[in-house]
């Protein structure tokens, strides 16, 4: 017999559900990114002349140059207004879907260039995580519905469940070619090798990698092969459980650390999907008293107040830059991100290991032994 959770309706509708206060923090942290990271994001692009035009398949495809400086500032104060929006949860849903296609539209630009990166999970995870119920807890909408009891609503599943799936998939696409191009070669070195490649070439050097390349010992590089080829792999394997993916997410924050710290890489769209899976309600009882106030400011607030906020942010961006957003070749904040995602990784496996090793087994006394005549024996 099958168990419950390998069916199909448990993984999709039962699996991750989770409360709405929850994912209610996890929306104000994403918008919070979103908001004072990453907006203003690709004005760069008008600095081009069209002759640099090379756009792959997409939207771009059909036109044949890029568009004036008036276009992308129009774009990015449209999705500041967006992220404002979000983070208080005013209207989630047409935000969600609104911050997501604006980034969409600048980054259609900006990869028309040739090169893509590896932001898609910020475009995903509004557009998803709108159907879950991320505006039910700690937003205005759910204020001005007067929903009663949050904490104890619980979200759609399918969403969060399609959300793991997408990380899963996209992990194995990851894993797949490292596989078949010699990451498992005993005698080859792919990380050793990018990381030269990194250090020499691109220009990405720093005292962590400056140090690393001194281990000539084949094994720890050998072992980062193997480890990041089965990181990747396992994310589809333990998608069916959430306990269980919620491991792999945990060891994959350390991949990413080191990626971060060795090459100055930081995949903090991919750190944010993670985060999805997660039980963000757990902070209740830690930041309780930032939560209550949070909730404070929401009744205290209006859609002209936070449409005029938004209004206000964009001219403040647009006219005199992100602050928060430094001239420099490497990602500081990412880095922090995945520095803390890390350590937050840490807890999360002590803290599970430690459940894990508290759960008492099972016993033969325990047991019921039905006998022959029917009477149950303990």
């Amino acid at each position: 017999m099958i168990a419950k959770w390998w069916s199909a309706d448990h993984f999709i509708f039962e699996e991750y559900k989770t409360a709405t206060s929850g994912l209610g923090i996890y929306r104000i942290l994403f918008a919070a990114y979103i908001l004072f990271v990453i907006l203003p994001t690709q004005l760069w692009v008008t600095n081009f002349p069209d002759s640099f035009f090379n756009p792959p398949l997409g939207l771009t495809l059909f036109f044949t140059g890029f568009p004036g400086a008036a276009f992308f500032r129009v774009a990015n104060g449209l999705a500041i207004l967006a992220a404002v929006c979000l983070l208080f949860g005013y209207r989630t849903r047409i935000a969600s879907t609104g911050i997501a296609l604006l980034l969409f539209v600048c980054n259609s630009w900006a990869y028309s260039f040739g090169k893509i990166d590896h932001d898609i999970p910020l475009i995903f995870i509004p557009l998803i995580m709108q159907f879950a119920g991320w505006g039910d807890s700690y937003s205005m909408d759910a204020r001005r519905h007067d929903a009663n009891d949050q904490a104890e609503k619980k979200t759609t599943a399918w969403p969060i469940a399609l959300m793991a799936l997408i990380v899963g998939l996209a992990m194995m696409t990851a894993a797949v070619p490292k596989a078949g191009s010699g990451w498992l070669d005993p005698h080859s070195h792919a990380v050793r090798a990018w990381l030269l490649y990194n250090h020499f070439v691109t220009g990405r050097s720093d005292w962590f990698s400056g140090h690393l390349l001194r281990i000539d010992s084949w094994v720890p590089w050998k072992l980062f092969d193997y480890a990041t080829v089965l990181i990747e792999a396992s994310f589809l394997l333990a998608v069916t459980r959430r306990s269980a993916f919620r491991v792999v997410c945990a060891f994959a924050c350390f991949l990413h650390l080191g990626i971060a710290v060795m090459m100055e890489i930081a995949f903090v769209g991919n750190i944010l999907a993670y985060a999805a899976c997660f039980e963000w309600s757990a902070l209740e009882s830690r930041a309780g008293g930032l939560l209550h106030l949070w909730n404070g400011l929401l009744d205290r607030i209006s859609a002209p107040w936070v449409l005029g906020s938004g209004a206000a942010m964009a001219f403040i961006y647009l006219r005199f830059g992100n602050p928060l957003q430094l001239p420099q070749e490497w990602d500081p904040i990412g880095v922090l991100i995945c520095v803390v995602s890390a350590v937050a990784a840490a807890v999360f496996l002590i803290t599970t290991l430690r459940s894990w090793l508290r759960t008492p087994a099972a016993t033969p006394s325990s047991c019921s032994i039905p006998s022959p005549h029917g009477a149950t024996h303990r």
